[in-house]
Protein backbone atom coordinates (compact mmCIF):
# COMPACT_ATOMS: atom_id res chain seq x y z
CA UNK A 1 0.00 0.00 0.00
CA UNK A 2 1.40 3.40 -1.01
CA UNK A 3 1.84 6.27 1.42
CA UNK A 4 -1.09 8.10 -0.20
CA UNK A 5 -3.35 5.06 0.25
CA UNK A 6 -2.28 4.77 3.87
CA UNK A 7 -3.13 8.44 4.48
CA UNK A 8 -6.55 8.01 2.90
CA UNK A 9 -7.21 4.92 5.01
CA UNK A 10 -6.17 6.82 8.13
CA UNK A 11 -8.65 9.61 7.37
CA UNK A 12 -11.42 7.06 6.81
CA UNK A 13 -10.62 5.37 10.14
CA UNK A 14 -10.85 8.73 11.92
CA UNK A 15 -14.35 9.50 10.65
CA UNK A 16 -16.93 10.06 13.32
CA UNK A 17 -18.12 6.48 13.78
CA UNK A 18 -20.73 7.44 16.36
CA UNK A 19 -22.49 9.88 14.00
CA UNK A 20 -22.42 7.36 11.15
CA UNK A 21 -23.87 4.72 13.47
CA UNK A 22 -26.59 7.13 14.65
CA UNK A 23 -27.62 7.94 11.07
CA UNK A 24 -27.74 4.25 10.20
CA UNK A 25 -29.86 3.47 13.26
CA UNK A 26 -32.35 6.20 12.38
CA UNK A 27 -32.55 5.02 8.78
CA UNK A 28 -33.26 1.45 9.89
CA UNK A 29 -36.03 2.46 12.29
CA UNK A 30 -39.50 1.20 11.48
CA UNK A 31 -40.88 3.80 9.11
CA UNK A 32 -44.47 4.72 8.28
CA UNK A 33 -45.92 5.85 4.96
CA UNK A 34 -45.87 9.44 6.22
CA UNK A 35 -42.16 9.40 7.10
CA UNK A 36 -41.26 7.57 3.90
CA UNK A 37 -43.38 9.80 1.64
CA UNK A 38 -43.88 13.17 3.40
CA UNK A 39 -44.72 15.18 0.26
CA UNK A 40 -47.25 12.63 -1.02
CA UNK A 41 -48.79 12.51 2.45
CA UNK A 42 -49.09 16.30 2.48
CA UNK A 43 -50.86 16.31 -0.90
CA UNK A 44 -53.26 13.58 0.28
CA UNK A 45 -54.01 15.55 3.46
CA UNK A 46 -54.77 18.68 1.43
CA UNK A 47 -57.07 16.77 -0.93
CA UNK A 48 -58.93 15.31 2.07
CA UNK A 49 -59.23 18.70 3.78
CA UNK A 50 -60.72 20.54 0.76
CA UNK A 51 -64.16 18.82 0.89
CA UNK A 52 -64.16 19.17 4.69
CA UNK A 53 -63.50 22.90 4.32
CA UNK A 54 -66.34 23.12 1.76
CA UNK A 55 -68.80 21.40 4.10
CA UNK A 56 -67.72 23.66 6.96
CA UNK A 57 -68.14 26.73 4.73
CA UNK A 58 -71.65 25.68 3.71
CA UNK A 59 -72.99 25.01 7.21
CA UNK A 60 -71.23 27.72 9.24
CA UNK A 61 -70.67 31.45 9.04
CA UNK A 62 -66.94 30.97 8.56
CA UNK A 63 -65.65 30.64 5.00
CA UNK A 64 -63.15 27.92 5.84
CA UNK A 65 -62.40 27.25 2.17
CA UNK A 66 -61.16 30.84 1.73
CA UNK A 67 -59.16 30.56 4.95
CA UNK A 68 -57.67 27.34 3.63
CA UNK A 69 -56.42 29.22 0.55
CA UNK A 70 -54.86 31.90 2.75
CA UNK A 71 -53.17 29.15 4.74
CA UNK A 72 -51.73 27.56 1.59
CA UNK A 73 -50.50 30.96 0.43
CA UNK A 74 -48.72 31.58 3.74
CA UNK A 75 -47.24 28.07 3.70
CA UNK A 76 -45.86 28.65 0.20
CA UNK A 77 -44.09 31.77 1.44
CA UNK A 78 -42.67 29.91 4.43
CA UNK A 79 -41.31 27.19 2.14
CA UNK A 80 -39.55 29.70 -0.12
CA UNK A 81 -37.85 31.55 2.72
CA UNK A 82 -37.00 28.44 4.78
CA UNK A 83 -35.57 25.85 2.37
CA UNK A 84 -32.35 27.87 2.03
CA UNK A 85 -31.72 27.63 5.76
CA UNK A 86 -32.36 23.87 5.66
CA UNK A 87 -29.86 23.56 2.81
CA UNK A 88 -27.04 25.48 4.53
CA UNK A 89 -27.72 23.77 7.86
CA UNK A 90 -27.52 20.31 6.34
CA UNK A 91 -24.38 20.94 4.30
CA UNK A 92 -22.46 23.29 6.64
CA UNK A 93 -23.68 21.93 10.00
CA UNK A 94 -24.41 25.23 11.73
CA UNK A 95 -27.43 27.48 12.27
CA UNK A 96 -27.03 30.55 10.07
CA UNK A 97 -28.67 33.51 11.80
CA UNK A 98 -27.68 35.77 8.89
CA UNK A 99 -30.24 33.88 6.80
CA UNK A 100 -32.85 36.50 7.73
CA UNK A 101 -30.73 39.18 6.06
CA UNK A 102 -30.98 37.31 2.75
CA UNK A 103 -34.64 38.30 2.89
CA UNK A 104 -33.60 41.91 3.46
CA UNK A 105 -31.10 41.85 0.59
CA UNK A 106 -33.64 40.20 -1.70
CA UNK A 107 -36.48 42.62 -1.07
CA UNK A 108 -34.25 45.72 -1.25
CA UNK A 109 -32.71 44.42 -4.47
CA UNK A 110 -36.23 44.26 -5.87
CA UNK A 111 -36.88 47.78 -4.61
CA UNK A 112 -33.77 49.17 -6.32
CA UNK A 113 -34.53 47.46 -9.64
CA UNK A 114 -38.19 48.50 -9.72
CA UNK A 115 -37.18 52.07 -8.80
CA UNK A 116 -35.33 52.50 -12.08
CA UNK A 117 -37.24 55.05 -14.13
CA UNK A 118 -36.93 52.94 -17.27
CA UNK A 119 -37.36 49.51 -15.65
CA UNK A 120 -40.65 49.00 -17.50
CA UNK A 121 -38.89 49.77 -20.80
CA UNK A 122 -36.14 47.14 -20.42
CA UNK A 123 -37.95 44.11 -21.79
CA UNK A 124 -37.40 40.65 -23.19
CA UNK A 125 -40.42 40.38 -25.43
CA UNK A 126 -43.47 41.12 -23.27
CA UNK A 127 -41.56 40.43 -20.05
CA UNK A 128 -40.04 43.60 -18.62
CA UNK A 129 -37.54 44.19 -15.84
CA UNK A 130 -40.15 45.37 -13.36
CA UNK A 131 -42.39 42.28 -13.54
CA UNK A 132 -42.01 39.35 -11.19
CA UNK A 133 -40.45 36.98 -13.71
CA UNK A 134 -37.31 38.88 -14.77
CA UNK A 135 -37.19 40.53 -11.35
CA UNK A 136 -37.02 37.13 -9.64
CA UNK A 137 -34.07 36.08 -11.81
CA UNK A 138 -32.06 39.20 -10.94
CA UNK A 139 -32.92 38.93 -7.25
CA UNK A 140 -31.85 35.27 -7.24
CA UNK A 141 -28.46 36.10 -8.76
CA UNK A 142 -27.71 39.15 -6.59
CA UNK A 143 -28.87 37.64 -3.29
CA UNK A 144 -26.99 34.42 -4.08
CA UNK A 145 -23.84 36.45 -4.78
CA UNK A 146 -24.15 38.17 -1.38
CA UNK A 147 -24.44 34.78 0.30
CA UNK A 148 -21.27 33.57 -1.45
CA UNK A 149 -19.54 36.79 -0.39
CA UNK A 150 -20.29 35.93 3.24
CA UNK A 151 -18.70 32.50 2.70
CA UNK A 152 -15.56 34.02 1.19
CA UNK A 153 -15.13 36.77 3.77
CA UNK A 154 -16.31 35.12 6.98
CA UNK A 155 -17.41 31.51 7.10
CA UNK A 156 -14.75 30.00 4.82
CA UNK A 157 -11.79 31.54 6.71
CA UNK A 158 -13.36 30.51 10.03
CA UNK A 159 -13.76 26.90 8.91
CA UNK A 160 -10.12 26.80 7.80
CA UNK A 161 -9.24 27.69 11.40
CA UNK A 162 -11.41 24.80 12.66
CA UNK A 163 -14.14 27.04 14.04
CA UNK A 164 -16.86 25.20 15.96
CA UNK A 165 -20.51 25.30 14.89
CA UNK A 166 -21.17 27.62 17.83
CA UNK A 167 -18.46 30.03 16.62
CA UNK A 168 -19.90 30.00 13.11
CA UNK A 169 -23.36 30.67 14.50
CA UNK A 170 -22.12 33.68 16.52
CA UNK A 171 -20.25 34.94 13.45
CA UNK A 172 -23.47 34.69 11.43
CA UNK A 173 -25.24 36.87 14.01
CA UNK A 174 -22.53 39.52 13.58
CA UNK A 175 -22.67 39.21 9.78
CA UNK A 176 -26.42 39.75 9.89
CA UNK A 177 -26.07 42.82 12.09
CA UNK A 178 -23.58 44.37 9.67
CA UNK A 179 -25.85 43.76 6.65
CA UNK A 180 -28.89 45.13 8.45
CA UNK A 181 -27.06 48.27 9.54
CA UNK A 182 -25.62 48.90 6.07
CA UNK A 183 -29.06 48.58 4.50
CA UNK A 184 -30.53 50.86 7.16
CA UNK A 185 -27.85 53.52 6.59
CA UNK A 186 -28.25 53.41 2.84
CA UNK A 187 -32.06 53.24 2.54
CA UNK A 188 -33.15 54.77 5.83
CA UNK A 189 -35.81 53.41 8.15
CA UNK A 190 -38.95 54.53 6.30
CA UNK A 191 -41.53 52.05 5.08
CA UNK A 192 -41.06 50.76 1.53
CA UNK A 193 -43.31 48.66 -0.68
CA UNK A 194 -43.06 46.78 -3.98
CA UNK A 195 -46.09 46.44 -6.22
CA UNK A 196 -45.81 43.05 -7.91
CA UNK A 197 -46.10 43.69 -11.64
CA UNK A 198 -47.10 41.32 -14.43
CA UNK A 199 -46.74 41.48 -18.23
CA UNK A 200 -49.36 43.73 -19.87
CA UNK A 201 -50.99 40.87 -21.78
CA UNK A 202 -52.00 39.10 -18.54
CA UNK A 203 -55.16 41.20 -18.07
CA UNK A 204 -56.32 40.56 -21.63
CA UNK A 205 -55.69 36.81 -21.39
CA UNK A 206 -57.45 36.70 -18.02
CA UNK A 207 -60.56 38.47 -19.27
CA UNK A 208 -60.75 36.16 -22.29
CA UNK A 209 -60.51 33.07 -20.09
CA UNK A 210 -63.11 34.41 -17.65
CA UNK A 211 -65.61 34.71 -20.50
CA UNK A 212 -65.38 30.94 -21.15
CA UNK A 213 -66.91 29.05 -18.17
CA UNK A 214 -64.93 25.86 -18.80
CA UNK A 215 -61.62 27.77 -18.83
CA UNK A 216 -62.40 30.27 -16.07
CA UNK A 217 -60.28 28.39 -13.54
CA UNK A 218 -57.17 29.11 -15.62
CA UNK A 219 -57.82 32.86 -15.43
CA UNK A 220 -56.64 32.88 -11.80
CA UNK A 221 -53.04 33.04 -13.09
CA UNK A 222 -53.78 36.10 -15.22
CA UNK A 223 -56.66 38.16 -13.80
CA UNK A 224 -56.12 40.52 -10.90
CA UNK A 225 -59.07 38.96 -9.04
CA UNK A 226 -61.41 36.07 -9.83
CA UNK A 227 -64.36 34.90 -7.74
CA UNK A 228 -66.10 31.52 -7.66
CA UNK A 229 -69.37 30.78 -5.88
CA UNK A 230 -69.28 28.07 -3.23
CA UNK A 231 -71.93 25.52 -4.15
CA UNK A 232 -74.74 25.41 -1.62
CA UNK A 233 -74.09 28.86 -0.19
CA UNK A 234 -74.04 32.54 -1.10
CA UNK A 235 -70.37 32.78 -0.19
CA UNK A 236 -67.60 33.14 -2.74
CA UNK A 237 -63.97 32.14 -2.77
CA UNK A 238 -61.69 34.73 -4.30
CA UNK A 239 -58.37 34.25 -6.05
CA UNK A 240 -55.93 36.97 -6.93
CA UNK A 241 -52.91 36.39 -9.12
CA UNK A 242 -50.47 37.42 -6.39
CA UNK A 243 -51.75 34.54 -4.26
CA UNK A 244 -51.69 32.08 -7.14
CA UNK A 245 -48.21 33.03 -8.33
CA UNK A 246 -46.80 32.77 -4.81
CA UNK A 247 -47.92 29.14 -4.68
CA UNK A 248 -46.85 28.54 -8.28
CA UNK A 249 -43.36 29.97 -7.70
CA UNK A 250 -43.04 27.79 -4.58
CA UNK A 251 -43.91 24.68 -6.60
CA UNK A 252 -41.46 25.64 -9.36
CA UNK A 253 -38.63 26.21 -6.88
CA UNK A 254 -39.33 22.95 -5.03
CA UNK A 255 -39.45 20.92 -8.26
CA UNK A 256 -36.25 22.52 -9.56
CA UNK A 257 -34.46 21.86 -6.26
CA UNK A 258 -35.63 18.25 -6.23
CA UNK A 259 -34.38 17.77 -9.79
CA UNK A 260 -31.10 19.45 -8.86
CA UNK A 261 -30.53 17.20 -5.84
CA UNK A 262 -31.50 13.91 -7.50
CA UNK A 263 -30.68 14.27 -11.20
CA UNK A 264 -27.53 16.41 -11.45
CA UNK A 265 -23.90 15.86 -10.57
CA UNK A 266 -23.93 19.07 -8.53
CA UNK A 267 -26.91 17.92 -6.47
CA UNK A 268 -25.46 14.47 -5.83
CA UNK A 269 -22.17 16.10 -4.77
CA UNK A 270 -24.07 18.40 -2.42
CA UNK A 271 -25.78 15.42 -0.80
CA UNK A 272 -22.45 13.62 -0.45
CA UNK A 273 -20.87 16.72 1.10
CA UNK A 274 -23.79 17.05 3.49
CA UNK A 275 -23.52 13.40 4.59
CA UNK A 276 -19.74 13.50 5.17
CA UNK A 277 -17.47 16.25 3.90
CA UNK A 278 -14.27 14.30 4.60
CA UNK A 279 -15.46 11.28 2.67
CA UNK A 280 -16.62 13.57 -0.16
CA UNK A 281 -13.14 15.08 -0.41
CA UNK A 282 -11.56 11.64 -0.50
CA UNK A 283 -13.96 10.72 -3.31
CA UNK A 284 -12.56 13.57 -5.40
CA UNK A 285 -15.39 16.10 -4.90
CA UNK A 286 -14.34 19.75 -4.85
CA UNK A 287 -16.15 20.45 -1.60
CA UNK A 288 -15.32 24.17 -1.58
CA UNK A 289 -17.04 24.59 -4.94
CA UNK A 290 -20.02 22.63 -3.59
CA UNK A 291 -20.16 24.88 -0.52
CA UNK A 292 -20.09 27.99 -2.73
CA UNK A 293 -22.98 26.62 -4.79
CA UNK A 294 -24.85 25.78 -1.58
CA UNK A 295 -24.62 29.39 -0.42
CA UNK A 296 -25.57 30.73 -3.84
CA UNK A 297 -28.67 28.55 -4.17
CA UNK A 298 -29.76 29.10 -0.56
CA UNK A 299 -29.36 32.86 -0.81
CA UNK A 300 -31.02 33.05 -4.23
CA UNK A 301 -34.10 31.03 -3.28
CA UNK A 302 -34.51 33.06 -0.08
CA UNK A 303 -34.21 36.34 -1.97
CA UNK A 304 -36.95 35.32 -4.41
CA UNK A 305 -39.13 34.27 -1.48
CA UNK A 306 -38.56 37.67 0.13
CA UNK A 307 -39.94 39.42 -2.96
CA UNK A 308 -43.30 37.69 -2.44
CA UNK A 309 -43.16 37.51 1.37
CA UNK A 310 -42.13 41.07 2.26
CA UNK A 311 -42.47 43.02 -1.00
CA UNK A 312 -46.26 43.56 -1.18
CA UNK A 313 -46.44 44.79 2.42
CA UNK A 314 -44.61 47.70 4.03
CA UNK A 315 -41.06 46.68 4.93
CA UNK A 316 -38.03 48.24 6.63
CA UNK A 317 -34.42 47.01 7.06
CA UNK A 318 -35.52 45.16 10.24
CA UNK A 319 -38.31 43.24 8.46
CA UNK A 320 -36.11 40.30 7.43
CA UNK A 321 -34.80 39.78 10.96
CA UNK A 322 -38.37 39.97 12.29
CA UNK A 323 -39.15 36.76 10.36
CA UNK A 324 -36.20 34.83 11.81
CA UNK A 325 -38.25 33.30 14.63
CA UNK A 326 -40.88 31.75 12.36
CA UNK A 327 -38.18 30.61 9.89
CA UNK A 328 -36.33 28.69 12.59
CA UNK A 329 -39.65 27.35 13.87
CA UNK A 330 -40.46 25.85 10.46
CA UNK A 331 -36.98 24.39 10.00
CA UNK A 332 -36.84 23.01 13.55
CA UNK A 333 -40.21 21.28 13.32
CA UNK A 334 -39.24 19.78 9.97
CA UNK A 335 -35.99 18.42 11.36
CA UNK A 336 -33.30 20.99 10.43
CA UNK A 337 -31.61 18.68 7.91
CA UNK A 338 -34.73 17.52 6.06
CA UNK A 339 -35.77 19.28 2.85
CA UNK A 340 -39.11 17.44 2.74
CA UNK A 341 -39.63 18.09 6.44
CA UNK A 342 -39.33 21.84 5.93
CA UNK A 343 -42.06 21.75 3.26
CA UNK A 344 -44.43 19.69 5.40
CA UNK A 345 -43.80 21.71 8.58
CA UNK A 346 -44.42 24.98 6.67
CA UNK A 347 -47.95 23.77 5.86
CA UNK A 348 -48.49 22.48 9.41
CA UNK A 349 -47.45 25.75 11.04
CA UNK A 350 -49.45 27.83 8.57
CA UNK A 351 -52.57 25.71 9.18
CA UNK A 352 -52.21 26.02 12.96
CA UNK A 353 -51.77 29.78 12.61
CA UNK A 354 -54.94 30.01 10.54
CA UNK A 355 -56.96 27.98 13.05
CA UNK A 356 -55.59 30.04 15.95
CA UNK A 357 -56.61 33.27 14.23
CA UNK A 358 -60.07 31.88 13.43
CA UNK A 359 -60.65 30.79 17.02
CA UNK A 360 -59.38 34.12 18.28
CA UNK A 361 -61.57 36.16 15.92
CA UNK A 362 -64.71 34.19 16.84
CA UNK A 363 -64.36 34.64 20.59
CA UNK A 364 -66.94 36.80 22.29
CA UNK A 365 -65.08 40.10 22.85
CA UNK A 366 -67.14 40.68 26.03
CA UNK A 367 -66.24 37.25 27.43
CA UNK A 368 -62.67 36.47 26.30
CA UNK A 369 -60.74 33.49 27.57
CA UNK A 370 -58.23 34.16 30.32
CA UNK A 371 -54.92 35.44 28.94
CA UNK A 372 -56.33 35.38 25.39
CA UNK A 373 -55.74 38.59 23.45
CA UNK A 374 -58.59 39.90 21.26
CA UNK A 375 -56.06 40.77 18.55
CA UNK A 376 -53.97 38.29 16.56
CA UNK A 377 -50.91 38.29 18.83
CA UNK A 378 -51.58 34.63 19.66
CA UNK A 379 -51.20 33.51 16.04
CA UNK A 380 -47.64 32.35 16.81
CA UNK A 381 -48.42 30.77 20.16
CA UNK A 382 -50.33 27.85 18.64
CA UNK A 383 -47.51 26.82 16.27
CA UNK A 384 -44.81 27.16 18.91
CA UNK A 385 -46.81 25.20 21.47
CA UNK A 386 -47.14 22.45 18.85
CA UNK A 387 -43.40 22.53 18.18
CA UNK A 388 -42.59 22.17 21.88
CA UNK A 389 -44.86 19.14 22.19
CA UNK A 390 -43.38 17.52 19.07
CA UNK A 391 -39.78 18.10 20.18
CA UNK A 392 -40.46 16.61 23.61
CA UNK A 393 -41.31 13.29 21.96
CA UNK A 394 -39.09 13.63 18.86
CA UNK A 395 -36.08 15.92 19.52
CA UNK A 396 -34.82 15.67 15.93
CA UNK A 397 -38.10 17.05 14.54
CA UNK A 398 -40.66 15.34 12.35
CA UNK A 399 -38.32 14.15 9.61
CA UNK A 400 -34.78 14.92 10.83
CA UNK A 401 -32.14 12.23 10.45
CA UNK A 402 -29.93 13.20 13.36
CA UNK A 403 -30.64 14.70 16.76
CA UNK A 404 -29.73 18.43 16.50
CA UNK A 405 -27.66 18.24 19.69
CA UNK A 406 -25.07 16.17 17.81
CA UNK A 407 -24.60 18.82 15.15
CA UNK A 408 -25.52 22.30 16.32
Amino acid sequence: MSEEDKEIQKIIDELNEEEIKEIQEVKTEKQSFVTDHPIVSLVIAILIFIPIAWVFSVFTFTNLLQQFLFSVERAALYVMVCVGLTLTTRVLKFANFAHAEFLTIGVYTGLVITSFTNASEICLGDFCLDNIFLLSIFIFIITGAFAVLGEKLIFGPLRKRNATPLSLMVASIGFGLVIRQLVSDFFGGRDQKIDLQYPPFFDKVGSNLESIPVLKIFSIWFSERVEFSIIGTTKVIAFNRNMVWKVTMMIILVVLLQLLFKKTTLGISMRATADDIDLAQISGINTQRIIDWTWFIAGGVTGVGALFFLGPQAFVPFSGFAQLLIIFAVVTLGGFDSFEGTIVSAFIISAIQTMTILINSNLDPDNPLVFWSPNKDWSLVGPFATIIVVLIFRPRGLFGLVDPKSKL
